[in-house]
């Protein structure tokens, strides 16, 4: 059910969208529990990679999340127990996305996908009686995070990164962070 969100800077006036670089998003999205709730997971599917975090800790130890496919058949998706990390009141769930193997110049069967990495993520939590669901939409929160990759994908052709210092930030992915001056998911 959840859609699938994307976001990449826009580029400077005048200039075309560079398809050679890809941030590396921030992307979150607050959300409150009455009660700790009994039951809860997050299904996260990607092209790229991703890092979940919720109420600011990494879910899990994994890297390279998930495993690379033929995108044009398939993405995988990687399901999450993430009781441990929800609390009573105000909660956020953020990603970290990276291109990975992905390669926005190839031809794919979803034409939507286009430059940068892409997630789907649907939590679904019991509270109480309840049976709640977040799913990522455009009302989720994007920015760019201190990583860019830099040229296409390619065998064994690596045109680098780069690592902006400036746009760290320890709080992005906690619930008390203001992200009312970032732009909403595409």
């Amino acid at each position: 059910k959840a859609m699938w969100i994307t976001w990449q800077p826009a580029p400077p006036p005048g200039m075309p969208v560079d398809p050679h670089g890809s941030v590396s998003p921030w992307m979150r999205k607050n959300f409150d529990l009455s009660a700790k709730p009994a039951q809860a997971f997050a299904c996260v599917n990607v092209v790229g990679y991703v890092e979940l975090y919720v109420n600011g800790e990494k879910v899990g130890d994994d890297l390279l999340t998930p495993a690379a496919s033929d995108y044009a058949a398939r993405s995988f998706y990687v399901t999450y127990d993430i009781i441990s990390y929800l609390q009573a009141g105000r909660n956020c769930i953020a990603l970290w996305l990276g291109r990975g193997c992905y390669d926005p110049e190839a031809t794919y069967k979803d034409r939507s996908r286009g430059p940068g990495p892409r997630a789907r993520v649907q939590c679904e939590m019991v509270v109480g009686d309840n049976q709640l669901s977040l799913l990522s939409d455009a009302t989720w929160k994007a920015a760019a995070s201190p990583y860019t990759t830099l040229g296409l994908y390619q065998w064994n052709a690596y045109h680098g990164e780069k690592y902006d210092a400036n746009l760290e930030n320890p709080e992005w992915n906690l619930a008390s962070f203001d992200d009312g001056a970032w732009e909403n998911a595409r």
